[in-house]
């Protein structure tokens, strides 16, 4: 939950290529060093932030298909849940041979090699720093151009098409390729729809000789000296910070503001349920029936 909520801004914000690299990175990371865990606890933390690294890789990247594939073809993202049981598979499979191997179901004197989980996430961890390292060597992820276009990165969009047509079509010299992203550029450096207001506090204050920010660092300037000064300039540094602390707080809000709106409300609140519910029946099946078919075995 905190890793969906966290990246996905994170994703609106500064990118979704940087956002999806760091959860892969936040993952594999968090997954090795919880195989290292000195006591319960450690490995709950550790888990903990493992999970917030996987929460914000589902949202992620399914912007980045969508952003990335044609309207017609948008279905396919479905297609993506295929993998969580290739994953099950795989992991079972795993479990299957390690699990066993290194863990006792009872502990004897003279110790127990009760290693079997920790070898189990070393070696999930070490599929996902596979998953890393293919990402940067083998192929080379693209920002998403819609993301470009809504903060006014208009040549930047166009580079991202030029290179997606040449993995499409060969290469870039293909016929009306040059007079087609000539044409979009054209497009994107006219988009007013796409206008972001760029103007902040900051620049308003700078061209306000009145300013709140110079009236106080001003008054600090006559009045104090020495230390009194130094302490006058780091409150206007922390009052400049609180500002840009919340702006940055409305253009969260106000990313999330539309999901509330009218038309869009019962779609937000009933995707929330959705969501709740399977998560809650995937965790339930996980974790709960394994238990009890284990107990029934017992009796």
């Amino acid at each position: 939950m905190f890793g969906a909520m966290f990246w996905g801004m994170l994703a609106d914000a500064y990118g979704r290529k940087q956002a999806f690299n760091l959860t892969l990175i936040v993952t594999t990371f968090f997954g090795i060093a919880a195989s290292f865990a000195p006591s319960y606890w450690v490995l709950c933390v550790l888990i903990l932030f493992l999970g917030f690294g996987v929460g914000g890789n589902m949202p992620v990247d399914g912007a980045l298909f969508l952003e990335f594939t044609p309207h017609k073809n948008q279905y396919l993202l479905t297609f993506l849940s295929i993998f969580f049981s290739f994953g099950a598979v795989a992991a079972s499979l795993l479990g299957y041979f390690l699990l066993p191997s290194y863990s006792c179901e009872t502990r004897v004197e003279g110790g127990c090699p009760e290693n079997g989980w920790r070898y189990m996430l070393l070696a999930l961890g070490g599929v996902t720093l596979s998953m890393v390292v293919g990402r940067v060597i083998l192929f080379r992820l693209e920002e998403s151009p819609k993301f470009l276009l809504n903060h006014n990165r208009h040549e930047e969009a166009a580079l991202v098409l030029r290179r997606i047509f040449k993995i499409n079509h060969g290469t870039p010299q293909s016929e009306g390729f040059e007079e087609n992203i000539e044409t979009l550029t054209t497009r994107f450096s006219h988009a007013e729809s796409f206008s972001i207001d760029s103007s902040s506090d900051d620049e308003a204050s700078a061209g306000d000789p009145r300013s709140p920010t110079d009236s106080i660092s001003g008054t600090h300037l006559l009045q104090h000296q020495g230390a009194v000064r130094t302490q006058g300039i780091h409150g206007v540094l922390f009052l400049r910070y609180l500002r840009q602390l919340n702006r940055k707080l409305d253009i969260i809000m106000g990313r999330l503001r539309p999901l509330l709106l009218p038309r869009f409300r019962l779609s937000t609140i009933l995707i929330w349920i959705i969501w709740a519910l399977v998560a809650f029946a995937y965790t339930s099946f996980n974790v709960f029936l394994p238990k009890f078919f284990r107990n029934m075995g017992k009796a």
